[in-house]
């Protein structure tokens, strides 16, 4: 058995996640492999793990959740011990992935596909004194070093408002804001008319919004919010763009998605956000959540963003009134 530390794969694809153990083992690490996200929350929850890398494309529990359960708690039986840190994997530059990884608690984001070159070029970098999500790219550049043995060490900068990302993440809930959501809507809807392909977007709002101000304060409608994003991110997929708008809307885009299953994910949204409630001094309040969900079906149409935000809406005001 290796003395080095703990690490955790995850992936997807068999082949890719036995290339990423045997580099890892080359370095000296004991590593142990999952497949799907409920494996690995198993394999987490009882292996001990230092570090894990996970790709954000798994079948069940995905990528982000399982990281943000990994990063969150630490390893059975050591409560005083930090959780792994985490890596995540993806096929895809987008800043909004990288938003999302920071709110699931991830350490860095790496470009795939991975060779093993790669990884071992990643093993052997140290991190530098900045936000490691900051860093781009494969391989950050910095001085040579242990990478393993550093990111054991709580040495990251936590200020979300720095550098691109905070223009484009809400600073409460790390979802998309409001300005790059639309963008995405007006982006996607300009895709599916092009290639006549279906789009579907889910808007959530919590009604009685000012009530919990009232009766809970700032900090409870916050509380709300992030009850709310941590909804969105849960049952989103990768390719989804979960945003606000606002302080108390929600919008989760929906790409080549027709209205049956947009349906099902809002029927999803329905389960989990029923009878969610705050408690404070002044007793219990219930986190009231109306939806609605819009689909333009490809080659139906031209899709606008106007468009499809305007039926949403609408759906979700009629499901409100039939309440």
């Amino acid at each position: 058995m290796s003395d080095g530390p703990r690490v955790l794969v995850v992936h997807y694809d068999a082949a890719q996640a036995e290339s990423i153990a045997a580099a890892l083992t080359e370095a000296g690490a004991e590593v142990a492999c999952a497949i799907n996200g409920d494996q690995a929350l198993a394999e987490a929850q009882d292996g001990n793990f230092q570090l894990a890398f996970v790709s954000t494309l798994l079948p069940g529990t995905h990528g982000f959740e399982v990281c943000r359960q990994i990063s969150a708690t630490p390893p059975a039986g050591e409560s005083e011990a930090p959780p792994a840190a985490v890596i995540l994997l993806t096929d895809v530059e987008d800043p909004y992935v990288r938003a999302r990884a920071r709110h699931a608690g991830a350490k860095q984001v790496v470009i795939e596909p991975l060779s093993p070159e790669a990884l071992q070029s990643l093993l052997a970098v140290r991190w530098q004194d900045v936000d490691p999500l900051e860093l781009p790219g494969a391989t950050p550049s910095g001085p040579s070093g242990d990478l393993l043995q550093q990111l054991m060490a709580d040495s990251e900068k936590t200020d979300e408002s720095d550098g691109f990302l905070g223009q484009l993440a809400d600073p409460l809930t790390g979802l998309a804001n409001e300005s790059y959501t639309m963008m995405k809507i007006d982006e996607e809807a300009k895709r599916a008319s092009r290639y006549k392909q279906d789009l579907s977007l889910v808007v959530a709002q919590i009604d009685n919004h000012a009530e919990l101000v009232e009766r809970m304060g700032q900090g409870g409608a916050d509380e709300a919010a992030l009850d709310i994003a941590g909804v969105f991110l849960c049952e989103s997929r990768d390719i989804d763009i979960a945003g606000r708008a606002g302080t108390s809307r929600f919008l989760l885009l929906l790409p080549n998605t027709p209205s049956e299953g947009a349906q099902v994910v809002a029927d999803r949204f329905r389960e989990s956000l029923a009878h969610r409630q705050l408690k404070g001094d002044d007793g219990v309040v219930e986190i009231e959540v109306s939806l609605g969900v819009a689909t333009i079906a490809g080659g139906t149409g031209t899709a606008t963003r106007d468009l499809i935000l305007e039926q949403a809406e609408n759906d979700r005001r009629m499901g409100r009134a039939r309440r």
